[in-house]
């Protein structure tokens, strides 16, 4: 039995089993930065949604399809992000809101701004981001074209 004894079985077993629970206790201590991983990563998904409809309502023909998704990315946001995103998005809305003035390009801006600061402090950016400074204009939505060369 290629001159396997016992005691040869036995430290082998005692190995594998020392590495599997090795492995065990691994997975244990990184399943927590794995599940913050995914959570960030959800949030930045509905951070790119929300900006993006954000861009379509700053536009003179924002669509209910922007609306709709802003709806949605908020309603997401309000479970899975941090509090002061929450309040940034719900500062926005209010803005926003049906029954307000209609906001202007500048205020729009403005309000991004305060926003995009928040969500990027959320990210935890490898840099830091001046408030003072720091300035953001919503860009404008440009519908796809038809290609008018065929």
């Amino acid at each position: 039995m290629l001159g396997w004894t016992m005691d040869t079985f036995v430290q082998t077993v005692a190995v594998i089993a020392a590495l599997i629970l090795a492995l065990y206790c691994l997975n244990l201590l990184t399943e927590p930065a794995r599940a913050r991983t995914r959570l960030r990563h959800a949030r930045l998904g509905h951070y790119k949604v929300l900006l993006g409809a954000l861009s379509e309502l700053g536009a003179n023909s924002a669509s209910r399809g922007a609306s709709h998704r802003l709806a949605q990315a908020v309603n997401a946001l309000a479970l899975e992000a941090p509090q002061k995103v929450v309040e940034a998005v719900m500062h926005l809305q209010q803005a926003l809101g049906a029954g307000s003035q209609p906001v202007s390009k500048e205020r729009l801006d403005e309000l991004t701004t305060e926003l995009l600061l928040v969500l990027r402090a959320d990210l935890a950016l490898p840099y830091k981001d001046d408030a003072k400074t720091f300035a953001f204009h919503v860009p404008p939505y440009l519908p796809k074209q038809k290609d008018v060369t065929r």
